[in-house]
This record gives C-alpha cells, structure tokens and sequence, in this order.
C-alpha cells in the first residue's frame, strides 16, 4: 500500500501536472467550395474511388434481369469484355428491350425482324448464327454500359458532387477532416 502512494505522490507533483492540464486548438476547417481549385484537385484525387463501392454496377444487372438475361461476369481493364447468359428466350429478350435506349432498341428490333424472316423460311439453322450475333450485340452494349458507369462514377463532377453532397469538412490541404 505504501508503494500506491508514493507512486501517486510522484504522478501529482507539480513537475508532472503539465500532463494534466486541458489544451485547445484551434482548426480551421472549410467546405470544399472554399477550397482553393488545387486544393479541390488534390481532395478529388484523394478520393477517386468514393463512387466505387461493392456493387456500383448493380444498376446494369437489374436491368438485364429486366431483359430476360443476366450479366455472369465482365471485365473493364485489358480483357474488356461482358459474357451474359439468358434466362428467357432470345426473342423474349428482344420483346422485352424498352424503347428508352434507342441503340439497344433497334439491335433487338432488327433480331426480331431477321429471326421471323429465318424463321419463315425454315432456316432453323441460321437462327443459331443470328442468336449467337444478337448475344454478342447484347454483351457489347451492356460493356459499353458499364464502362460509361464507371467513366461516370471516376469523373471530377462525380466525385466533386459526392463530396459536397456529403458536406465533407476539409483541412488546409484537402484532406477529408
């Protein structure tokens, strides 16, 4: 017990007591539109990937649900490419391409309009040829998607907006407080 003491006797003394005692400081924080356009710069580089959480593409495989097929893998780097499997037929996947991406649109029309034309005429064996090539604009249009997506989701706005959206607080040098 004695040694308690003198060991909170040594703790207390008044050497010690600048341990003790309260400090403030003072931090200036600022907004990101208070920051100059360098500072801005470098916040935004800091946080290039604030967009990119788990599943940004989640958006375009729920579209292709919608579609009758679904995205089984991509690849947006130096392989640069979107395999997808159908869940419907092809002409049910064509029917059920909405008018509002005039591109996508027209690819599935032109199917249709090819596949009944094939399919008049008995030529079982082309419509594979003309499934195939449909797939194969299907995959091409959803990479193109994606890579806008992600173009999107890694721009300077983009990111500029998430972060004063958020109503981030910023140090001096664009660090995130």
């Amino acid at each position: 017990m004695d040694h308690l003491l003198k060991l909170n006797k040594q703790l207390f003394n008044n050497n010690n007591l600048k341990y003790f005692i309260m400090q403030t400081i003072t931090i200036n924080l600022y907004s990101f539109k208070e920051l100059t356009k360098e500072i801005q710069d470098k916040a935004i580089e800091q946080n290039l990937l604030i967009n990119l959480h788990d599943q940004w593409y989640i958006n375009m495989y729920e579209d292709a649900i919608c579609h009758g097929f679904k995205i089984i893998e991509f690849n947006l780097d130096r392989a640069n490419f979107c395999k997808i499997e159908n869940i419907d037929s092809f002409q049910e996947i064509a029917k059920n391409i909405n008018p509002y991406n005039k591109d996508l649109h027209l690819i599935a029309q032109n199917f249709l309009s090819k596949y009944e034309q094939l399919e008049s005429k008995e030529l079982y064996e082309c419509i594979e040829d003309l499934e195939n090539e449909f797939k194969e604009d299907l995959e091409n249009e959803y990479l193109g998607f994606l890579r806008n997506e992600y173009d999107f989701l890694m721009s300077d706005q983009c990111i500029k907006d998430h972060l004063i959206s958020l109503g981030e607080c910023f140090n001096e040098d664009g660090t995130i407080f």
